[in-house]
């Protein structure tokens, strides 16, 4: 399509994409929202989280559909995780644009991200390249125990905030997939059929951890 900003900015309308408007995505836009969300298909109320992120950001007050970008990446492995990685970084190379949020929906544990085969630990998540962020742009990890170190002090959210040099923040108990709206305070099981999905710590970090409130707040780095 043509350039959002028209004429503004300058009289090609097609410069933006370098001509190619088919094939070439426009990243100059006010804000990117990234969510990276794992892709197995026996457990697709990660993507569903990952959806219904998406959706909230488009209804969201600051959000500018002409310009603004939402990016939903789906990965399986460690292998993959670090490709997707790679492939906003290296999209991002070619514009201006600043990154506002980073959701990733997977499965965790204190001090990795656990996918399928391996886990990407928080050293290599250290070696990941620093993305383009907004001054307020933060990483917000919903796997189970995100936010806590492991038995050697590593945690995801620390590996994250010095690596991208942004606010990280992740759970501080075990997640689970929620329906209600007001998943941080307010717990309802999903169904097979459910779309609007929330992931979110509850309880208080035991195995039954199906009651009472989300843990607020989350664990965030730097405090």
């Amino acid at each position: 399509s043509r350039d959002p900003i028209e004429e503004a900015g300058g009289l090609n309308l097609y410069a933006f994409c370098r001509n190619n408007s088919l094939t070439t995505i426009d990243y100059l836009g006010l804000d990117i929202y990234v969510a990276i969300y794992y892709t197995r298909e026996d457990q697709p109320a990660f993507l569903h989280a990952a959806e219904t992120y998406k959706r909230n950001i488009e209804k969201s007050k600051g959000f500018n559909s002409r310009c603004d970008i939402i990016i939903l990446k789906g990965v399986l492995t460690k292998e993959d995780f670090k490709r997707v990685w790679d492939e906003i970084y290296q999209e991002s190379q070619n514009s201006s644009q600043k990154i506002r949020e980073l959701h990733i929906f997977s499965h965790s544990r204190p001090g990795n991200i656990s996918l399928k085969g391996r886990t990407c630990s928080s050293a290599e998540i250290e070696e990941l390249p620093c993305l383009p962020w907004q001054n307020s742009g933060k990483i917000v990890c919903h796997g189970c125990r995100s936010g806590l170190p492991d038995s050697n002090g590593n945690s995801l959210i620390k590996s994250f905030a010095l690596s991208q040099k942004v606010t990280a923040q992740g759970q501080s108990g075990f997640s689970q997939f929620s329906k209600h709206k007001n998943y941080r305070t307010i717990f309802s099981i999903i169904n097979p059929d459910t779309k609007k999905v929330y992931l979110w710590s509850y309880g208080d970090g035991g195995e039954d951890n199906t009651l009472g409130k989300a843990r607020e707040p989350c664990e965030e780095y730097p405090q």
